[in-house]
């Protein structure tokens, strides 16, 4: 069974790019949970096909 995701491609326009920076700056996190937010990026990254 195929999962399906709402982005379809890695293309994030500079607005909604701007948007994530603010929302995460001076924000600070444990180690563990960087490696695990890092880890499910990767994944999920990996299954979004490459944009233009």
């Amino acid at each position: 069974m195929i999962k399906e995701y709402k982005r379809t491609t890695r293309h994030l326009s500079p607005e909604t790019r701007a948007k994530i920076s603010a929302a995460l700056r001076g924000r600070r996190k444990p180690k563990d949970v960087c490696r695990r937010i890092s880890k499910g990026l990767r994944k999920y990254w990996l299954s979004v096909e490459e944009g233009e």
